[in-house]
């Protein structure tokens, strides 16, 4: 039987319905014969001795004339040659075919946002622990899972997929350019023994970007490396979703028994997206929206999918800065792949993608002012006491002025929860626009140290901050090559305006061009090096001044003797208490917005001081410790720290020999402080030189001591001072 060949379909893309027909010289059909899957038809000699023309086409039941623009045509002679030389085969490339098939538009619709990822050695653990559950038995996973509930089932629980943190805060992509890309897929419901499992495990094995458990908790001070390359889960500026699940993945379908891999693979969509499907062919490319949405729509045939098939689609988003074509978002490389009738969010990592604005409106409206962020982190998971001046608060709790606030010490133990700030702390406002009306023009930010009372401990003088980039913002100047981004200086600092000193301009939007400007997300307006001053409790105020440099106080706030003059104007200052719908902000009736800020950059002492061999303490710098199997040994550590609730955690892990088995040693307090500097020590629980040395009779071993603090910039925590320290001795078993 001759054949059809449509060069360019894939494997598993569907068959567009076509037809051969015989005609005659007006292109009246004389016979058809439809084309079948494989591309087989069928179309007598007998007819061929009739016809004038033999057409490719659609195939259609009742058409009176062929359209010559909608058909491939070829005289009987030419079209004997062709199956005489193709040996019974026509082939007809793609560019063709498709012209053939009736069009109709293909929509999809989304947005592109520019988002900043957590910090690695977070993603590390998460990675890490999710691995570490996937590999236990799938009966004993439900049990170490506190993440799962109770109610669920073991299956339930090992198959619930790794999701990443929610990213930090985001803001639109508003220039760019995105591309779609099509293919088809075909999932047949998978079976025990199905021999797509290997190809599935061998796919993981190419994913896998951590296969060892890191250290935890990760010590980046001095900086541990990342466990992983970053690259291998953020490409092209996405996350691949796959190569975050491989390490559990693949640990699990290693582990689970046949009867449960199905089950597993079944419940896991982005499983099957790494196989089984065809090759992905670009099908249209549109242009990003102010507010960082995209339309895209191109030209497809009609699509009847086979029982188990359809279309699925990916995105690349790209961005011309500078003159230079930046790729932000690759869905492609990082294994995104969306249903047709999806409107996705696309979250791009990116470090060059430029998002605009501030990510959104103004949480409430009108002419206000409000502590915004401090890093990527809300204002609202600060705890500060209630404003008593335009400088001071009321007296501080034991928690007042630290982060991500928990009502007791005891609750806040073992996470990162009445958090100490460190570090270089960049801050940011809003001033919305409705200031602008009011006079509202310069702005400035000071510290001072605190006293018990929350106010300024006496004689204190200021301290001013100035923005990041050695006071300068950005904005972004568009234009029909893409986009620039300009430096522009945030007004006079420092120099005087009015006799005021330290002032700098505030950025509206109505100082922008509308049409072709927009300030970078992501900017600040003061930052605060932490590490420049004491540790402790301190007062962060913001003033604000008109155009002369007159100090400004909110409408219906009292001038108060013995304060800084001030004019009243319409705005007003709140403090941003609770997020909401709406967000909860209370007034701020004074003439500065004042917020408490505790420090603490010191840094934990950690030291093994020695070990304990069936509860006594060994000496010597060279130790080689015998005896039977069964006795214990213990490690004398210090762990501490002058503020104990801002210890996050602390452990001892051992390593036998050269790349040997590991393991912990408990200790009695991880999340608090254990031993006192300089020299009093605290023992670890008891572990027997049996445990140690499995199936050796004596071995070398190496301890880690291992400590981590909260500290907290405003990004994540960085771990200042955090300590990692190692001890060696040698085991034999007598």
């Amino acid at each position: 039987m001759p054949r059809l060949v449509l060069i360019g379909r894939e494997a598993n893309e569907p068959a567009p319905s076509l037809a051969v027909y015989a005609a005659d010289a007006a292109l009246r059909p004389i016979a058809m014969a439809r084309v079948d899957e494989r591309g087989g038809f069928a179309l007598p000699e007998e007819v061929l001795a009739k016809a004038t023309y033999v057409a490719i086409a659609a195939a259609e039941e009742k058409v009176e004339v062929l359209r010559r623009d909608a058909a491939i045509l070829y005289r009987p002679d030419q079209y004997r040659g062709l199956l005489k030389a193709g040996a019974d085969s026509i082939e007809v490339a793609r560019q063709r075919w498709e012209m053939l098939v009736p069009l109709f538009r293909r929509c999809v619709t989304g947005h592109v946002r520019r988002c900043h990822w957590w910090p690695w050695f977070t993603l590390a653990q998460e990675i890490a622990v999710s691995a570490t559950k996937a590999a236990v038995p799938l009966r004993a996973s439900l049990a170490q899972s506190a993440a799962i509930g109770p109610a669920l089932s073991a299956a339930d629980a090992i198959r619930q997929p790794l999701r990443p943190l929610l990213p930090f805060r985001c803001a639109p992509v508003c220039e760019g350019l995105v591309e779609v890309y099509q293919r088809t897929c075909c999932w047949w419901p998978i079976i025990i023994q199905d021999p797509r499992i290997p190809e599935i495990i061998r796919r993981l094995e190419d994913l896998v970007v951590i296969e060892k458990v890191p250290r935890f908790p990760p010590i980046p001070n001095p900086p541990d490396p990342p466990p992983f390359e970053a690259t291998l889960l953020f490409k092209g500026g996405a996350l691949d979703e796959a190569a975050l699940n491989a390490p559990r993945d693949l640990a699990a379908l290693r582990s689970l028994p046949p009867t449960e891999q199905a089950a597993y693979i079944e419940a896991r969509p982005y499983l099957r997206h790494l196989v089984f499907c065809g090759t992905a062919s670009k099908v249209g490319q549109g242009f990003l929206q102010p507010d960082g949405s995209f339309q895209v729509c191109w030209r497809a045939f009609p699509f009847f999918p086979r029982p188990n098939c359809h279309i699925e689609v990916a995105y690349v988003v790209k961005q011309v800065i500078g003159g230079q074509t930046v790729t932000i978002y690759d869905g492609l490389a990082a294994n995104q792949w969306y249903d047709l009738d999806e409107a996705p969010t696309l979250n791009s990592y990116h470090p060059k993608a430029v998002g605009c604005g501030d990510g959104g409106d103004p949480r409430i409206p009108g002419a206000v002012i409000y502590l915004d962020a401090i890093g990527t982190t809300d204002a609202y998971q600060l705890k500060t006491p209630v404003a008593t001046g335009w400088n001071r608060v009321a007296a501080p709790g034991f928690n007042d002025g630290l982060v991500f606030p928990e009502a007791s010490a005891a609750a806040a133990k073992g996470q990162v929860k009445n958090a100490n700030w460190g570090g270089t702390l960049s801050l940011r406002f809003w001033f919305t626009e409705p200031c602008r009306a009011a006079g509202v023009r310069y702005y400035r930010v000071g510290i001072l140290p605190a006293d018990a009372s929350g106010a300024p401990m006496p004689g204190a003088t200021p301290t001013y901050l100035a923005p990041p980039n050695g006071g300068k913002w950005q904005k972004l100047v568009f234009g029909p090559s893409g986009l620039d981004v300009v430096s522009v200086p945030l007004g006079v600092a420092p120099a005087s305006v009015g006799g005021k000193t330290d002032l700098y301009s505030i950025p509206y939007d109505g100082d922008l061009n509308p049409a072709s400007e927009e300030w970078r997300d992501n900017q600040y307006h003061a930052e605060l090096p932490t590490n420049a001053h004491p540790d402790g409790r301190w007062l962060l105020t913001l003033e604000v001044f008109d155009s002369a440099g007159t100090k400004l106080r909110p409408q219906g706030t009292p001038a108060v003797a013995g304060e800084p003059a001030s004019t009243e104007k319409p705005f007003a200052f709140k403090r941003w208490e609770a997020p909401g719908t709406p967000d909860l902000f209370l007034d701020v009736p004074h003439a500065g917005l004042t917020h408490m800020l505790w420090w603490d950059n010191r840094p934990g002492t950690g030291d093994i001081l020695g070990l304990r061999k069936g509860g006594l303490p060994t000496t010597g710098e060279c130790q080689f410790l015998s005896g039977p199997g069964g006795t214990s040994l213990q490690v004398d550590f210090i762990a501490h720290h002058p503020v104990s609730m801002f210890q996050l955690s602390h452990g001892l892990t051992w390593y036998r020999g050269i790349n040997g088995t590991s393991g912990t040693i408990p200790v009695a307090a991880p999340y608090d402080n254990e031993g006192t500097p300089p020299a009093t020590g605290a023992s670890s629980n008891t572990v027997s030189f049996a445990s140690l040395l499995g199936p050796h009779t004596s071995c070398s071993f190496a301890v880690h001591l291992s400590m981590a603090l909260k500290t907290w910039n405003g990004f994540g925590q960085i771990y200042p001072g955090s300590v990692r320290e190692v001890a060696a001795f040698a085991i034999s078993a007598t």
